[in-house]
């Protein structure tokens, strides 16, 4: 069994992170292998900076790891400076955006899906900065609490931006995710981001495309987890909200 997860937005020590505990020592250990496709956490600031604060998730990861579930990790626009002291910690494998394998025996297309949002020129601009090495190298060079003020001031800026967009510039733009799947001779393509979760199919027969939206996961509602089985056949698993977790 495989299952992929989006959009989890773990924040130290809130009840969605003890919701995913539960998940990677309980439902996650039935798969063979568990694709975490960007923003499993709300911010990362960096492996040194992060990672303390995040030692339950850290240390769930790392469990289902040796009880022999292989777990892949993307960076999404919230945890793109997730790095290799992160993957040695979990043994978790750091994956490239956008993934092109065979799942079940269908070629498919994993991705955040920020990359695919191009209609929204100022996110492109500033996410080809900031996903720079020289950047982050700048970046890392800075004291702590540098880094803690820039990373403030980013999201409030970025808080304040997106509600006056319209929805057809920050959502992804079909026709470019589409034709990355073509590109790839992919069938099925699976992503997160845009917190709408759907099915979408188009084009008939051989030129088929399916379209699978990953659930992000709310303090208010909980979330899903998509599940491929060994003939290619997706379901869900069902999160519950943590609000159900008892004191």
């Amino acid at each position: 069994m495989i299952h992929l997860l989006s959009d989890l937005h773990l924040a130290p020590g809130d009840g969605l992170t003890r919701r995913f505990v539960e998940y990677m020592a309980g439902a996650g250990r039935d798969a063979s292998v568990i694709f975490i496709l960007g923003d499993l956490f709300n911010v990362w600031l960096g492996d040194d900076l992060s990672m303390p604060e995040h030692g339950a998730a850290i240390d769930a990861i790392s469990g289902a790891v040796d009880a022999g579930v292989q777990v892949h990790v993307m960076h999404g626009n919230r945890d793109f400076l997730l790095g290799p002291i992160f993957e040695s910690a979990t043994g978790a494998t750091l994956i490239s955006d956008p993934w092109v394998g065979e799942l079940a025996g269908i070629v498919t297309l994993l991705t955040h899906g920020d990359r695919y949002c191009t209609q929204d020129r100022s996110y492109q601009a500033f996410r080809s900065v900031v996903r720079s090495r020289a950047v982050q190298r700048g970046f890392y060079g800075m004291p702590q609490r540098w880094r803690v003020g820039l990373a403030n001031r980013l999201r409030q800026g970025s808080r304040q931006a997106t509600p006056g967009k319209p929805l057809q510039i920050t959502d992804l733009d079909s026709r470019a995710l589409y034709q990355a799947v073509r590109d790839a001779q992919a069938s099925r393509v699976i992503h997160g981001h845009s917190h709408r979760p759907a099915v979408h199919r188009v084009g008939k027969g051989k030129q088929m495309i399916e379209r699978h939206v990953l659930e992000d996961w709310r303090t208010d509602t909980g979330g899903r987890v998509m599940t491929i089985d060994r003939e290619g056949r997706t379901g869900s698993l069902r999160v519950p909200p943590p609000e159900n977790i008892a004191a």
